[in-house]
C-alpha cells in the first residue's frame, strides 16, 4: 500500500485508477469502545470549473457534521482544521509525506483525516474520498459515489454513508436516516450555500447573506443554510463596530500610550536614560492603567483589564496573549501587591485564550498550574475560591458569558458537548478581529504624547486637584495613598463628583475642594 498522502484532487483522482483501495464495507477502524478523531480536510475541485469551487466548503462543512452522528466520532471543528492547514502549508502542496501527516495529526489530536475530490460535468457529479490513518499514513478506507445531479442528495449520502461505515461498522436505521439529514434535495441550493459558507470564511458578510438566501430561496428547509443564515447575522452584528467601543477605547487607550512617558510612572514625567534597556516585565510593572494613574504592578487588574479582556472581548487572542507573556514574568509579578491572586487570575486568562482557540489540552494545563499556587501566598482563602470558580470574568471584566469554573467549560468541550459554539466563537473572532485592528490603528495614528497628556490632566478643575494631592502627598505615605488612588478622576465631571462626595468622607483632603 503506497504511504504517499493525498491531499489534491487530482492527485487523488490519479492515484485511485493507479492504486485501487477498499471502498467501505470492511472492519470498522474504531473499536467497541474506542472513540477515533477524524479531521475532515478540504475537497478538491476536479472538475476545472471554478464556479464550482466553493463546494470544496461545503462538503467539509456536511461531512463534519454528518460523521459525528453516531457519538463513536469525534470530529475536529473546521476553524481549528484551518489554522493547521495553513502552518503547514499542506493547502499548496499535492501531497505531504509522513512526517508532515504526524505533525498534523498530532496538532489535531486527530486519528484519521478525510481527503477527496469531486468533479461535476453533463449533469453528472462524482465524489471520492479517502481516510487516511495519520499515523502510518495510509489510506484506511475509501468511497465512491456519482449519478446525475438531480440525485444529488442520495449521491452525497452514499458517500457520507460508505465513510461512517467505514469508521464505526454498520449503521442503525435511525442513524442511517441522520446522515444527510441538514443536506438539500436542490443541488442548487447546496451549491448557493456552499458560496455563503466560503465568502462567510473570507469576512464578506453581504456576500454570504445573499448566497445562503438563494439557498433558502431554493430549497426553504435546508437545515444546514439555516443554521448558516444565523452565522451571517452573528458575524454581520459582530462586525458592528459600534458594538465593541468600549473595548476598543481601552486598547487605543494602553496602545497610544506606550511610547508616551506620560503613560509610565517615571520621575519628573520623563523616561530615564537606561530605559530602552529595561525589561519589558518592568516597564509593564511601571505603565499607568488607563485613567486610574495607578503603577500596573500595585494594581494588576488593570492590566488584565486593560487590555487582556479587551483585546478578548473583541478577538484579538494573539495580541492579548502577548500582554500575558510579558506580564506572567518574573519582572512583572515579583513587583505586584499579594503573590497569589495575580498569578491566579493570569494563568486563568492564558488558560481562557487556550480554551477559546480550541486548544483544550493547553488550557487544562495551566488549570493545574492555578491550583497548585501554595494557598499561604493569597493571603485568604476565598481569594483563591475566587480565582478558580471564575467569579471574576462577570464581576471584574465583563466577560458574562463565561462565568463558572473554566475547568468545568474545558471538560466539557473534550467531551464534546460545547466544542461546537467554542468553534463558532473562534470562526466570528477571526473574522472580526482584523477589522477591529485596522480600526485600532486608525485611532492611535491620531493621537501622540502630547493629546494623549492633555486628555490625562482632565482640564483646570482636575488639574488643581491633582496639584494638592501631590501636596498632601509629600506630607506622608498615608495622603499619597489617597493621592494615587484619587487619581483616577481625571476628567471634569469625575473631579466634580469627587470633590463634592467622595472628598468630604476622607480625613485631609476636604482642603481640595
Amino acid at each position: 500500500m503506497t504511504r504517499a498522502l493525498c491531499a489534491s484532487a487530482a492527485f487523488c483522482v490519479i492515484w485511485m485508477g493507479l492504486y485501487p483501495q477498499p471502498e467501505g464495507g470492511g472492519e470498522a477502524l474504531a473499536g467497541n469502545d474506542a472513540e477515533i478523531t477524524v479531521a475532515v480536510s478540504y475537497f478538491e475541485n476536479a472538475s476545472g470549473d471554478s464556479s464550482l469551487e466553493p463546494l470544496k466548503k461545503g462538503i467539509a462543512e456536511m461531512l463534519t457534521t454528518d460523521l459525528a452522528i453516531t457519538g463513536d466520532v469525534r470530529v475536529v471543528e473546521r476553524a481549528r482544521l484551518d489554522d493547521l492547514l495553513k502552518e503547514i502549508s499542506l493547502q499548496k502542496n499535492p501531497f505531504f509525506d509522513e512526517s508532515t501527516a504526524a505533525t498534523l495529526g498530532k496538532g489535531l489530536g486527530a486519528t484519521y483525516l478525510v481527503v477527496g475530490s469531486y468533479s461535476a460535468a453533463s449533469d453528472k457529479i462524482i465524489l471520492n474520498a479517502r481516510v487516511i490513518d495519520v499515523e502510518s499514513s495510509e489510506v484506511a478506507t475509501a468511497a465512491k459515489a456519482d449519478g446525475p445531479m438531480s440525485d444529488w442528495p442520495t449521491i452525497y449520502s452514499a458517500l457520507s454513508s460508505k465513510l461512517l461505515e467505514g469508521l464505526v461498522g454498520k449503521l442503525s436505521l435511525v442513524q442511517q436516516k441522520k446522515v444527510g439529514a441538514v443536506n438539500s434535495n436542490n443541488f442548487d441550493a447546496f451549491k448557493h450555500y456552499s458560496k455563503s459558507v466560503n465568502s462567510l470564511d473570507e469576512g464578506d458578510v453581504d456576500a454570504a447573506r445573499k448566497a445562503v438566501d438563494e439557498a433558502l430561496a431554493s430549497d426553504p428547509r435546508f437545515k444546514a443554510a439555516i443554521a448558516q443564515k444565523k452565522k451571517v447575522a452573528e458575524l454581520s452584528k459582530a462586525f458592528d463596530l459600534n458594538l465593541h467601543e468600549e473595548a476598543i477605547s481601552k486598547i487605543v487607550e494602553y496602545e497610544a500610550g506606550k511610547p508616551c512617558p506620560d503613560s509610565y510612572d517615571v520621575p519628573d514625567g520623563k523616561f530615564p536614560d537606561d530605559w530602552e534597556s529595561l525589561h519589558e516585565g518592568t516597564k509593564l510593572s511601571k505603565r499607568v492603567g488607563g485613567p486610574h494613574r495607578m503603577s500596573a504592578s500595585k494594581h494588576y487588574g488593570l492590566v488584565l483589564e486593560t487590555p487582556v479582556a479587551a483585546m478578548t472581548k473583541v478577538g484579538m487572542y494573539a495580541e492579548a496573549r502577548s500582554v500575558l507573556d510579558i506580564y506572567l514574568t518574573p519582572e512583572f509579578l515579583s513587583a505586584t501587591e499579594g503573590k497569589g491572586m495575580p498569578a491566579c487570575m493570569a494563568y486563568q486568562f492564558r488558560s481562557l485564550l487556550h480554551y477559546l482557540q480550541l486548544e483544550f489540552e493547553e488550557a487544562m494545563s495551566w488549570q493545574v498550574k492555578s491550583t497548585e499556587i501554595p494557598l499561604d501566598s493569597f493571603g485568604m482563602a476565598i481569594f483563591k475560591d475566587q480565582c478558580l470558580s471564575g467569579m471574576q470574568w462577570s464581576m471584574l471584566f465583563g466577560l458574562n458569558g463565561l462565568s463558572g469554573p473554566l475547568k468545568d467549560r474545558i471538560n466539557q468541550a473534550v467531551e464534546g458537548k460545547d466544542a461546537k459554539q467554542v468553534s463558532a466563537r473562534l470562526d466570528i473572532a477571526r473574522k472580526m478581529a482584523p477589522r477591529v485592528r485596522a480600526e485600532i490603528e486608525r485611532r492611535v495614528k491620531a493621537l501622540d504624547c502630547a493629546a494623549l497628556k492633555k486628555a490625562n490632566s482632565g482640564g483646570p478643575e482636575c488639574e488643581a486637584m491633582n496639584a494638592c494631592l501631590d501636596a498632601l502627598a509629600a506630607k506622608g505615605s498615608h495622603y499619597k495613598t489617597y493621592s494615587d488612588a484619587f487619581r483616577q478622576y481625571r476628567d471634569s465631571e469625575r473631579c466634580k463628583k469627587f470633590k463634592g462626595v467622595v472628598a468630604e468622607q476622607v480625613p485631609g483632603i476636604k482642603a481640595c475642594k
